[in-house]
């Protein structure tokens, strides 16, 4: 698992669906991936100008492309969105096994967008998202 599928889930939280975004080759060898693919997927939506608290605030989930190696320190991977704190570009980096499984699920990113009307949660399996709601029982 190396390099990139060319896969980032783009999911709309509030119409509940989801579409795959395929950039171009000059996308990954100019932005590569993580932060600076986000920045720039970021900067293509509504994020610079959207209220930071606001469901226009996307919220991307980014890998690079050597997420899923064996390579040191390639088990990162990061949260990007306006941030509330200051109104301009905030991340968030964290490792574990989180980004090589989104690798191995297919997808080199998650782009979140619009909220859910209750509690749900994203599973992402072959390549495909899955919104479910959660239940109000008890």
């Amino acid at each position: 698992m190396s390099g990139n599928h060319n896969r980032i889930l783009q999911v709309d939280l509030t119409a509940g669906r989801q579409d795959v975004i395929r950039c171009d080759n000059e996308y990954w060898l100019k932005y590569i991936g993580g932060s600076a693919l986000a920045a720039r997927l970021f900067a293509d939506t509504d994020g610079p100008v959207a209220d930071p608290l606001s469901p226009s605030n996307p919220l991307l989930v980014m890998t690079g492309p050597l997420v899923g190696t064996n390579f040191p320190g390639s088990s990162r991977f990061v949260m990007c969105a306006r941030s509330p704190l200051t109104g301009i570009w905030g991340e968030s980096t964290s490792g574990g096994f989180f980004g090589a499984q989104l690798k191995k699920a297919g997808c080199d990113g998650i782009v979140l967008l619009g909220k859910c009307n209750r509690p749900s949660y994203l599973v992402v399996e072959n390549g495909q998202a899955k919104l479910i709601a959660m239940s109000a029982e008890k």
